[in-house]
């Protein structure tokens, strides 16, 4: 490949990697382990569920420009990153396309994977039952308003 005959020329210093992760707080055990007889007693949040997400540039000495971003990366952190490579010079510049880059990836997996297959999901008898995924109810109720426009207009078809 031609990458590798100009890998001996790569200066180790000089590249640098992004890394993205997040936590949620909902994906907080609700159950452990304890000795015998005991019982478990742990702080779980409850109630007010974040997304808080962590990107950060990796070098060989380092990480270089932490950002702690509360909630997930979204829009709002794509145009904050095409603002950053605009104003920015050198590394901080690389690290900025990447991270729009990345974000731009992120919407797209979004909108063209997950969102798909939710909305198929909810069509499924076995997975649209409350019981299983609580997606029951939304299903539900839009096969109600379905019937209701079909009663207030039946010259209207379905496509």
């Amino acid at each position: 490949m031609r990458w590798q005959k100009h890998q001996d020329k790569l200066d180790p210093k000089r590249l640098v990697f992004i890394d993205e992760t997040w936590v949620k707080t909902n994906m907080t055990r609700t159950h452990g382990r304890c000795a015998l007889g005991k019982r478990l007693v742990a702080k779980v949040p409850h109630g007010h569920w974040k997304t808080l997400t962590f990107v950060g540039a990796l070098r060989c000495d380092g990480i270089t420009a932490p950002c702690v971003l509360d909630g997930p990366i979204n829009a709002v952190s794509f145009l904050a990153a095409a603002v950053l490579y605009t104003l920015a010079v050198g590394d901080v510049r690389g690290f900025a396309f990447t991270t729009g880059m990345s974000t731009v990836i992120d919407l797209f997996v979004v909108f063209m994977v997950t969102h798909p297959l939710v909305a198929l999901a909810s069509r499924s008898k076995t997975l649209s039952k409350p019981s299983f995924s609580g997606l029951g109810a939304v299903h539900d109720a839009g096969v109600e308003m379905r019937a209701a426009e079909r009663a207030a207009n039946p010259a209207v078809k379905e496509a």
